[in-house]
């Protein structure tokens, strides 16, 4: 670890910071696979840390954190509004329950239980749908049974 003096201008004693947080590039990228191998908490609690140790401004986290996502991760973040892409709060809570809440549903069944936010555009809700479809692996296109079946379920 190495030192930091830093002076504070109210008071002329010299301050001592250690800086024991790793490089922001050595935190290993979210693929987003949503299974029990990739713990997602433990990644957001290492990317807060790291995010913390860099005194950054809390929704100037976001980019980063975008920066640091891969593969189905990076698919489901595109699909997010804009809005809870640019705010940490929005955007962590929002990774918390998509990732880390719903470890015994599957892919499929959160497919079917899908539904509309009161205020979310229906674009928005769209495009959470078709990411949903795509982690289940569904068929929209040839319009198969569980299109049908996940379309009429959800809730308008």
């Amino acid at each position: 670890m190495r030192e930091i003096a830093a002076l504070n201008d109210s008071n002329p004693t010299p301050r001592i910071e250690m800086a024991s947080h790793r490089p922001l590039d050595r935190i290993k990228p979210l693929s987003g696979s949503r299974n029990k191998s990739e713990n997602s908490m433990q990644w957001l609690r290492t990317f807060v840390y790291e995010m913390t140790g860099t005194h950054t401004e809390a929704d100037k986290r976001c980019i980063p954190f975008e920066l640091s996502l891969r593969e189905g991760a990076i698919h489901w973040f595109r699909q997010l509004p804009k809005k809870m892409k640019r705010t940490w709060k929005l955007l962590s809570n929002a990774f918390i329950r998509y990732y880390c809440s719903q470890f015994t549903q599957t892919a499929l069944s959160r497919s079917y239980s899908v539904k509309r936010e009161r205020s979310e555009h229906l674009c928005d809700y769209l495009n959470r749908l078709n990411g949903y479809a795509r982690n289940a692996r569904l068929q929209f296109e040839k319009g198969g049974r569980d299109a049908k079946e996940s379309t009429c379920s959800s809730s308008w």
